[in-house]
């Protein structure tokens, strides 16, 4: 199952999370989230996730975790549970322009 979704409706949902733009993990993050959603959530493991984003930025799959840890930090949240949260809600939710309509 493959969903596009567009950066925009990423970043209007990560705009309600009041997260620091200025942290390279901001950009990661919404790749991550798009990468998520477009693999048809939840069937990509975050290690595999982690390395697509890799790709597109130049750097390590590691790093991409610690720096997306890093700006998720002041939300005390998994970086798992914050990035299938958001791709659920860009499924199914209106408010983000859910891309399934039941």
């Amino acid at each position: 199952m493959s969903n596009k979704v567009t950066t925009s409706q990423v970043y209007k949902y990560l705009e309600t999370q009041n997260l620091n733009h200025g942290l390279d993990g901001y950009r990661f993050l919404l790749a991550a989230i798009e990468a998520l959603v477009e693999n048809g959530a939840p069937y990509c493991s975050m290690t595999d996730l982690y390395k697509k984003v890799s790709a597109k930025v130049s750097v390590s799959p590691r790093n991409v975790e610690a720096r997306v840890c890093r700006v998720l930090k002041p939300l005390k949240i998994k970086p798992k549970a914050f990035i299938y949260q958001a791709a659920d809600a860009l499924i199914f939710s209106d408010e983000f322009g859910g891309i399934i309509n039941e």
